[in-house]
């Protein structure tokens, strides 16, 4: 028997793993030809459902105004699913929205065009002026709302606030605003009166500018309520009409605002807010896409498209008209 040399044995030893490629060659193929239908299916699909994209745009920016509300709640009961409790009024939230970190980062520019708004407030709507009773019932509040983003970037307000206007438009490039983002400025010893949010797929970020004496003597500060169901439902769209006494019982939260801290709520539930103080209140309000976990991947995606939807409105165009600011 003549000897084994080094290339016989490779070639034997080569063997087992040449069959073994061959095999797994052979299962690629198969599962190849396998899935191909479904990526056709899928994608067919896909073109499908797109090709009705124009047609629901359409639909629903044609929509009456009396329809929109209707049409709010059915939405809103969609985004509500797979919101745990409590999630309405929390301070520790940077963590599931990191963007966010840079609007307290840069709170010395903020501050300083903020209080531009405080030296022009009078020439800053109230929110009352801007929508009218569809936005705030009362024009008794001096509330006034200055705009930079209304559904999109307001280009227009830009020179009044240069610097926050750039870094909201970093946010908002990245898909974490939308919405509207207002600077609101409250005069001194006024109450807004309770009232509600319209959008569940939005949680409200505010972020102290300007706090009378950092709110040492406690005078600057939000209600919020969490038992939407006591509320007369005859009374849910009459902000002035609503007893104060909600925001006694043991499902109210008060916050108290404080330079360059931020806090997120859940706006549709009803909250008011007050400056007792005897100096102007100054506080970055901003609508930020609410995260769903992993398996409501596709509420991550309908937000940013309801909201899209809801600005092309000829009723939501007609209101930006009034935002802007000589």
């Amino acid at each position: 028997m003549l000897p084994l040399t080094a290339q016989h044995l490779q070639q034997q030893s080569s063997l087992p793993s040449s069959k073994y490629a061959k095999k797994k060659q052979h299962v690629r193929r198969l599962m190849a030809r396998m899935t191909r239908p479904l990526w056709i299916v899928l994608l067919l699909v896909i073109l499908y459902v797109a090709s009705w994209i124009p047609w629901l745009v359409h639909t629903l920016s044609s929509l009456k105004t009396d329809d929109i509300f209707f049409y709010k709640s059915k939405i809103n009961n969609f985004f509500e699913y797979e919101v745990t409790k409590p999630y309405k009024l929390h301070d520790d939230f940077i963590g599931n929205y990191p963007l966010l970190q840079v609007l307290q980062d840069n709170y010395e520019i903020l501050h300083e065009e903020a209080q531009h708004m405080v030296d022009i407030a009078q020439k800053v709507p109230t929110l009352h002026e801007v929508g009218g009773k569809d936005f705030y019932p009362t024009s008794k509040t001096k509330w006034h709302t200055f705009f930079l983003v209304a559904g999109r970037m307001v280009h227009e307000n830009k020179h009044h606030a240069p610097k926050t206007f750039e870094i909201l438009k970093g946010l908002w490039n990245q898909g974490v605003i939308g919405g509207s983002v207002m600077i609101s400025v409250l005069e001194p010893h006024q109450h807004i009166y309770p009232h509600w949010g319209y959008f569940k797929g939005f949680e409200k970020y505010h972020l102290g500018l300007i706090i009378p004496k950092n709110n040492a003597d406690k005078k600057c500060y939000l209600h919020t309520n969490l038992d939407f169901s006591e509320l007369d439902p005859e009374k849910r769209d009459m902000v002035n009409q609503v007893d104060p006494s909600i925001f006694t019982g043991p499902d109210t939260y008060t916050y108290y605002w404080k330079n360059n801290e931020s806090v997120m709520f859940d706006d549709t539930y009803v909250h008011d807010a007050t400056n007792d103080s005897d100096e102007y209140r100054v506080v970055l309000f901003v609508d930020v896409f609410r995260r769903y976990p992993w398996y409501a991947f596709y509420k991550n995606l309908a937000g940013p498209f309801i909201n899209a939807i809801a600005y092309r409105h000829p009723w939501m165009k007609e209101k930006i008209q009034h935002l802007v600011i000589p």
